[in-house]
């Protein structure tokens, strides 16, 4: 898993990566948000868009765990059930690689619900959803930086010494 994070640069950078990859010869799953022109747009292999079939298939297997999980904890949110469900097709569709872009911030994204990431990428960090992750640079690159494994590699193109020292410490941590 590749896991990205980001104000700015997150999308072109999860397209990139994934196209990288693909030209190395490996499968790749690629998981966007937001889309562009259709949801289905934010489950795709190898470029291609997740099948109509089996994204019908996806959610009718998915239906009895939402289900579940609503009775005990409430409705789980719309991007929760799309990182689900693209996690799911990668891993039935046995991908190499699968590059995922966080929705909001990082920490308690549902995106970070994976144990294990060959890389965390973390772009540019600006103010962005202030009202949920914080007011300042430092507050929004630590929630960003939630995305960060133990003895995980990180990548960042955080230019700025606020972002860039928050991520500096979270790797020593």
């Amino acid at each position: 898993i590749i896991h990205i994070a980001g104000t700015s640069g997150k999308g072109s950078t999860t397209s990139n990566m994934a196209a990288v990859l693909r030209e190395g010869g490996y499968q790749v799953g690629h998981h966007v948000s937001p889309f562009v022109s259709v949801a289905t747009e934010k489950i795709q292999i190898n470029g291609q868009l997740i099948a109509p079939a089996d994204f019908v298939a996806l959610v009718e297997e998915m239906k009895p765990i939402i289900d579940t999980v609503s009775a005990k904890m409430g409705p789980p949110s719309y991007f929760e059930c799309w990182m689900v469900a693209a996690l799911l097709y990668f891993k039935k569709s046995g991908v190499d690689y699968a590059v995922l872009e966080t929705g909001c911030g990082g920490r308690y994204d549902a995106s970070n619900a994976v144990k294990k990431t060959e890389f965390s990428l973390i772009t540019n960090v600006g103010l962005d959803h202030t009202h949920i992750l914080g007011k300042t640079i430092s507050k929004i690159a630590y929630e960003k930086a939630g995305i960060i494994r133990p003895k995980g590699r990180v990548i960042t193109t955080a230019a700025r010494p606020a972002a860039l020292k928050v991520i500096e410490r979270v790797c020593d941590e």
